[in-house]
């Protein structure tokens, strides 16, 4: 169990009962292939991928949501670049240290995405 599941599992909970909101959680790293060639196999949405990731209806808007244990943690040089990536393409990303927030943040963004029309 990571570091970070005392924030995802509850918030994710939250999050899967919360109408107009999808969200799942991102494992994301590599391991050994088991076809006998070696190597490693990537898996999850890429290196510095958040924790959480969603959309929000009605619009569709993707949201991800990286979790640190503490407001002492630190996001890393490629987590930093796939956030401002993901921004860049119109995606909403935050860091959170609690529950609490990660909820609040994203009724806040439905709340927003609601004010907007549908796309066509």
């Amino acid at each position: 169990m990571s570091e970070t599941s005392s924030i995802t599992s509850p918030l994710l909970k939250l999050l899967q009962a919360w109408p107009g909101v999808l969200a799942w959680r991102n494992n994301s790293g590599t391991a050994p292939r088991r076809n006998g060639r070696g190597g490693r196999l990537t898996y999850g949405l890429g290196t510095g991928s958040p924790d959480i990731v969603g959309i929000i209806a009605p619009t569709g808007r993707m949201f991800g949501l990286e979790c640190k244990v503490s407001r002492g943690g630190v996001i890393s040089k490629a987590q930093a670049s796939w956030a401002s990536d993901f921004e860049i393409q119109g995606g909403l990303w935050l860091c959170i240290v609690t529950v609490e927030q990660g909820f609040d943040i994203v009724k806040c963004w439905q709340r927003k995405e609601q004010q907007k029309k549908r796309p066509i």
